[in-house]
């Protein structure tokens, strides 16, 4: 537990030294750096504090029933394993991570957790895994893949997701890239962008 409290400490005060560089070098910022600070600009106009988040998402995991299990939510080299994005549509940046679910046959499902509201939406669709790539024009990028388990051919759908009637849905994009990548090309790992 030590352990984790420093690597909190660390990447709290790599937000609080990237919220302090100037416009100059903002430009030298990589896209998750510009995330973290614009998440924490976000958060404290709502009267949030970003540590604070963090801790409430990894915290209600940690109280979930069944099988699931989240990622810590800095890797070991200290970046975050999430990235904020306002799904909700309320003006608040929500909390966007993966955790995988289940027992045997698990898959990997999407998470956007409301920090307002204090609500966690959950994306999962059983026989499909939903893969966080990043924010691309605007939008939260998430990849659908599957179906696993059924013998047939893995496919990769590239979409985004938004709340329908108080749920996580999946909203393919109407043109997809070429053929030719599968659910195994995805990794865990998030990046707010192309970095």
């Amino acid at each position: 537990m030590p352990f984790r409290k420093h690597l909190l400490a660390a990447a709290l005060g790599l937000v609080l030294l990237l919220g302090c560089v100037s416009a100059v070098h903002a430009e030298n910022l990589t896209d998750t750096e510009r995330n973290l600070v614009e998440a924490e600009r976000n958060l404290a106009e709502h009267g949030l504090v970003l540590e604070d988040v963090v801790n409430e998402y990894y915290g209600l995991n940690a109280k979930s029933r069944g099988f699931v299990v989240s990622l810590p939510p800095y890797r070991s080299d200290g970046s975050p394993d999430f990235i904020f994005f306002d799904v909700t549509g309320d003006g608040c940046m929500d909390l966007c991570t993966q955790r995988v679910f289940g027992s045997g046959m698990t898959r990997v499902e999407t998470v956007v957790f409301d920090p307002l509201a204090h609500e966690r939406y959950i994306l999962d669709g059983y026989n499909y895994f939903y893969f966080i790539k990043g924010i691309s024009g605007g939008r939260l990028v998430v990849v659908e893949c599957g179906p696993y388990g059924y013998g047939d051919p893995l496919t990769d759908t590239w979409g985004t997701v938004s709340l329908e009637d108080g749920r996580l849905a999946f909203v393919p994009d109407e043109v997809q890239p070429p053929v030719g990548r599968t659910g195994h090309s995805h990794t865990w790992f998030i990046s707010a962008g192309d970095e």
